[in-house]
């Protein structure tokens, strides 16, 4: 069986394929799951302030050819030796910037006769990764600017969720950003007369936009809204402080919870409380208007309805358990999402609504599916090289 590599910056995943409830972490395991069923997969990361190569349940540490420098120097530097020694056919990365040690990594790669497959998670990803950090304007920005340029020589193709032909030209594989459905516990939900019960579970930053369900809710209730609506805010982040604050100001304390972050059956009995899901309200402020966040996919699959400001690249127009709002920065309009949750819960029961959700998931996004462009690309060059 062909040897692939998966690289990526951030923190391995447990034995047990444990994220702690990071997505990302979770999504890499789910793609490590689909890539062990072809091939001897292992994957380089983070584990603590060491490098970690992670095959068959066990992690081996790996030496660090550098010291007191940033961990992805060490990272980057493993992969480079792996690549020297180990005789992999793939190397799949998961993007994260370009600098000089990267790109030796990927000549070496490319010197041992592997293919490389890049994956961009965000493009174009100069607003989502650059963000206002001095060391990201100051320092990071100018050598991505610099060494992207020489990825063409190194890398095969880049895998994207964008509908870009080429990124830095190279050639680009068109992809989903899938998760594993049956990974994702459908929703229970609990009966409840006493309001109406929304959900936003997100690492709280600006473009998540809560301050606009916030900004609604005080409107609604200054206007003389009487149904009880509650709004349970699920994280943390940096403008957790922020929406606290606006909370306090309009005293929404009854109407917007703070639950920090949760995780498991913690997590599992909030959504089972809750009828509609808040995802992303301020894409538009990263110029971001079509978007397809795993938040959006775990959404559905727990059969749970759901409010964007933002299209979702995999879900069509007509869907009748999303409801899209403007992106702007207007207060979301409550009254709108009153009739959303009337017009869904009163057409047909929870149960079908979760039903019907869940299938939806399977179908479209589920990745099983979404990987196989992926896989039939790393065939083809397997046959190319054969």
């Amino acid at each position: 069986m062909k040897k692939l590599v998966y690289i990526f910056t951030y923190k391995l995943p447990d034995v047990s394929g444990e994220s702690n409830g990071n997505g990302v972490i979770k999504k890499i395991w789910n793609q490590y799951e689909i890539f062990r069923k072809s091939y001897d997969t292992y994957l380089l990361g983070y584990t603590g302030n060491q490098i970690g190569l992670f095959h068959e349940d066990k992690i081996t540490i790996m030496p660090n050819s550098f010291l007191k420098v940033p961990r992805r120097w060490n990272l980057f530097a493993a992969g480079e030796k792996i690549a020297q020694e180990m005789g992999a056919s793939f190397f799949y990365i998961r993007y994260g910037f370009s600098d000089g040690i990267f790109v030796k990594m990927l000549r070496a790669i490319k010197k041992s006769g592997a293919s490389t497959i890049l994956e961009i998670p965000t493009f174009p990803y100069k607003r989502t990764f650059y963000r206002d950090r001095l060391l990201h304007r100051l320092i990071m920005r100018p050598l991505d600017c610099h060494y992207r340029k020489k990825l063409f020589h190194y890398v095969d193709r880049i895998a994207t969720f964008s509908e870009d032909r080429k990124i830095f030209g190279i050639p680009c594989i068109h992809i989903v950003n899938g998760i594993s459905v049956n990974s994702i516990p459908v929703r229970k939900p609990v009966p409840h007369k006493d309001a109406i019960h929304l959900i936003g579970v997100a690492s709280m930053r600006s473009s998540h936009g809560y301050d606009r369900m916030i900004s609604g809710l005080s409107e609604y209730y200054r206007n003389g809204g009487e149904r009880k609506i509650v709004f349970h805010v699920v994280g943390d982040g940096p403008e957790l402080p922020k929406y606290k604050d606006m909370v306090e100001k309009y005293s929404l304390q009854s109407h917007v919870i703070f639950h920090g972050p949760q995780f498991g059956e913690a997590l599992d009995e909030l959504f089972n409380s809750s009828d509609v899901a808040v995802e992303c309200l301020g894409c538009h402020r990263n110029n971001i208007f079509i978007e397809s966040s795993l938040k959006s996919r775990e959404y559905v699959a727990r059969g749970i309805p759901m409010i964007s400001s933002c299209k979702i690249d995999v879900i069509p127009e007509d869907f009748p358990y999303l409801l899209p709002i403007p992106g702007d920065e207007s207060p979301v309009d409550i009254s709108e999402v009153l009739k959303f949750y009337d017009k869904v819960y009163k057409a047909e029961p929870v149960e079908t609504v979760i039903q019907k959700m869940r299938a939806f998931a399977l179908l479209h996004f589920d990745m099983e599916n979404t990987m196989q462009p992926i896989l039939q690309e790393f065939e083809r060059m397997k046959s190319e090289n054969e």
